[in-house]
């Protein structure tokens, strides 16, 4: 790097929740509190044990206790670490963008509150699905069929769910399916969040300009 460069490094919290957010789109997380909580006491080598007050929405409480590195010596490193992976894991099995606030220390062990994103101006984040690469949908004489590669199925679906996928080459959010094959915004919704539990889709995370500040944002990236 030449003298007067600078270079801006991504939040280290911020680069483990999409690192794990990534792998684990194609296999979302266990949606009950207590097997999550196992699969995270796994996923750190046992450096604390989890409990999550809930997985089915948000906002989340996730309580760290026991924790090797909450003493003296705490490195506030291995804590981001700790909570953007705990974030990158709850945004693929919710699929909505999430923010974290951390109290290390507390006497009955260390808290993460968990909830959605949304951006400096007040907008929520919500998520934009694209097929993915793993996954084709198939029109044949049985039906509407989706093959997925990566595990090696094929499952029939209707045709909704068969159009959605075919149009999604692109990320587009619920909005832009529903406006495009004419469907329900609520039902792109429900088959959008289906697709993502199954891995037929990935999301990435972005605003969504017509969407009113303090509306929640959907799984399926409904406006």
């Amino acid at each position: 790097m030449n003298a007067g460069q600078r270079r801006d490094f991504e939040p280290i919290d911020v680069f483990w929740a999409d690192y794990v957010r990534t792998l684990r789109q194609a296999a979302p997380p266990p949606a009950e509190p207590r097997a999550l909580a196992a699969e995270l006491d796994t996923l750190f080598g046992g450096l604390t044990t989890h409990e999550l007050s809930r997985v089915d929405g948000l906002p989340i409480t996730a309580t760290c206790r026991g924790c090797r590195n909450n003493g003296p010596n705490r490195r506030e490193s291995v804590c981001r670490t700790h909570v953007g992976s705990v974030c990158g894991t709850l945004e693929a099995l919710l699929g909505v963008p999430v923010e974290a606030s951390h109290e290390p220390g507390a006497a009955d062990g260390c808290r993460i509150q968990v909830a959605v994103r949304g951006t400096a101006a007040g907008w929520p984040m919500v998520a934009w699905a694209r097929r993915a690469p793993h996954v084709t949908p198939q029109a044949t004489l049985q039906g509407f069929v989706v093959v997925d590669h990566a595990r090696g199925s094929q499952t029939l679906v209707n045709e909704a769910t068969w159009r959605i996928l075919q149009e999604a080459t692109e990320p587009h959010p619920a909005a832009h399916y529903a406006r495009i094959l004419g469907l329900a915004r609520e039902a792109v919704a429900r088959i959008l969040d289906e697709c993502h539990r199954l891995g037929w889709v990935h999301t990435s995370f972005a605003p969504l300009s017509d969407t009113p500040p303090g509306q929640p944002a959907r799984a399926s990236g409904e406006g």
